[in-house]
């Protein structure tokens, strides 16, 4: 059985921009990414999401971000049903060709 987005209304939503414009091996960076970032958390605020957590370039960010989403699904179960939760994760990143390999 599918239950659709408007059966279960959110309550609270999370805009999660995850972004990797930096490549080591190749010591560049894409400014497209970037680009898709920023785009991209512009649509999510256009929405009415006002919660946007970025997480730019750094193991260390992602793994913030992935606790302050933690915390936001542990406010929504213990509210028993109060509090409905819907994130929205977007990933840009773009692979790099550099002699005819790619590199990430």
């Amino acid at each position: 059985q599918t239950i659709s987005c408007l059966e279960l209304p959110a309550t609270h939503a999370i805009g999660f921009v995850i972004t990797n414009s930096k490549y080591e091996k190749t010591n560049s960076k894409s400014e497209k990414a970037i680009e898709n970032h920023q785009t991209f958390k512009e649509h999510l605020q256009d929405l009415g999401i006002e919660e946007v957590i970025e997480a730019e370039d750094s193991l260390e960010n992602y793994k913030k971000g992935l606790n302050k989403i933690l915390i936001r699904a542990v406010e929504a179960h213990v509210s028993a049903g109060k509090i409905k939760l819907l994130i929205y994760v977007y990933y840009a990143g773009h692979g790099i060709m550099y002699a005819g390999h790619t590199m990430t």
